[in-house]
This record gives structure tokens, C-alpha cells and sequence, in this order.
């Protein structure tokens, strides 16, 4: 019986250095999620400056347009200049998406590394739950074995008995 409590009380304390751990690692995942949501929150604003200086430049390429059909000559140097920086512009969309992309890959894995370790954890709270509930239980049949070795003392007049608890031998 004492063996079976022993052994009870270093799987209680194991499962409890296995939740300190767990809780450690989901501090580290939670602040991993929270520098991924900064970043990702970055890059969102990039996007919004994407979007907005693409319409500024089409509203200056329309503009632009205007004044080429007014000049009875065209410059070709402009076009081309134009036409390197819009190539230049696309790559640059084409990277930040990209990123965008891989932050929120990592994003998702970071938050199913959580729920695992929240699944875990919950595991480990059931299973110290199940072995204080059998500790409480051993305590409350060796309370009542030792009332009701008092009784049978008590009943039969067999003499002074030690202290209660009584020892387990």
C-alpha cells in the first residue's frame, strides 16, 4: 500500500515537472504567436501602402497618358523608364506576398502547436485529478480501518491502543 502511494505521489510530481515544462513551452508558442501577429500586422500595413501607392501611381499613369496625348510627340525614355519601374514594383508585391504567405504558415503551425500542448496539459490535469480522488479515497478507508479498529478494541476491552493513524504494518 505504501508502494502504490509512493509510486502515486512520484507520478504526481512527475506530471507535475511535465506541466511546468508544458506551461514554459506554451509561454514560449504564445510569444512566438504574438511576434508573428506583430509581423504579419506589418506586413498588412505594407500591403495597405501597396495598394494605396498603386492607385496613387494609376491615377499618375492616367495623367501622365493625358499629357502624352496633348504632346504631339512621344518620349519613348519615359515609357521605358516607366515600364523597368512597374517590372521593379510587381517584384517587389510578388516578395511581400510571399512573406505574408510564410508568416501565416507559421502562424497556423504555432497555433496547432498550442492546441497540442492545451490537449496535453488538460490530459495531465485529468490524470492528477484521478490520482488525488484515489489518494483521498486510500486516506478515507484507512481513517474508517482505524475507527473501526478502536471500535473493536473499545467493544472487547483489549487495552490502550497507540495514537491514530495506526502504521500500515
Amino acid at each position: 500500500l505504501r508502494e502504490g502511494i509512493a509510486q502515486d505521489q512520484e507520478k504526481i510530481e512527475s506530471l507535475k515537472i511535465q506541466m511546468q515544462e508544458l506551461d514554459g513551452s506554451i509561454q514560449n508558442v504564445e510569444a512566438k504567436i504574438h511576434h508573428t501577429e506583430a509581423t504579419l500586422k506589418d506586413l498588412r500595413k505594407l500591403q495597405d501602402q501597396i495598394a494605396t501607392k498603386t492607385v496613387e501611381r494609376s491615377t499618375l499613369f492616367k495623367e501622365q497618358q493625358k499629357w502624352y496625348a496633348a504632346l504631339a510627340e512621344e518620349n519613348e525614355d519615359t515609357d521605358e523608364e516607366l515600364k523597368e519601374w512597374k517590372t521593379e514594383f510587381e517584384k517587389r508585391i510578388a516578395c511581400l506576398e510571399s512573406q505574408i504567405s510564410k508568416l501565416e504558415r507559421e502562424m497556423n503551425d504555432t497555433e496547432t502547436k498550442t492546441s497540442i500542448h492545451n490537449q496535453t496539459i488538460n490530459e495531465y490535469i485529468r490524470e492528477i485529478s484521478k490520482l488525488q480522488t484515489e489518494a483521498e479515497a486510500h486516506m478515507s478507508l484507512k481513517n474508517e480501518r482505524d475507527t473501526t479498529i478502536q471500535k473493536v478494541f473499545a467493544r472487547h476491552n483489549l487495552g490502550s491502543l497507540p495514537n491514530i493513524p495506526f502504521s500500515n504494518e
